[in-house]
């Protein structure tokens, strides 16, 4: 947040750890693995972080999937996608990402 102020402040790079909101549909989630975005706080955060530099500028990848998680107004934890299959998560899920 502060990194305009310092160049000591702020970090070479940034990943997103977990799972972005459109895996949702890319994994093609049920929609009872899906949960309302419904907690103002939620929402408020999403905003914010839609409001920082570096998201702006740096990553517009994150700046898409925070757009999309409000739209749909939905979120779904991690664990969800388990909903695909039980080893779904450490035989397909992980190993993609790592290699994406």
């Amino acid at each position: 947040q502060m990194a305009y102020d310092s160049e000591h402040l702020r970090v070479d790079c940034v990943q997103w750890i977990g799972a972005f909101p459109s895996d949702a549909i890319r994994y093609e989630l049920p929609n009872r693995c899906l949960l309302p975005l419904t907690n103002e706080a939620d929402k408020q955060r999403a905003n914010g972080l839609l409001n920082r530099c570096y998201i702006q500028r740096e990553v517009p990848q994150w700046r898409s999937e925070i757009q999309f998680l409000l739209e749909t107004g939905t979120k779904f934890e991690i664990e969800a996608l388990s909903a695909c299959s039980l080893t779904f998560l450490s035989e397909r899920y992980l190993p993609s990402n790592i290699q994406r």
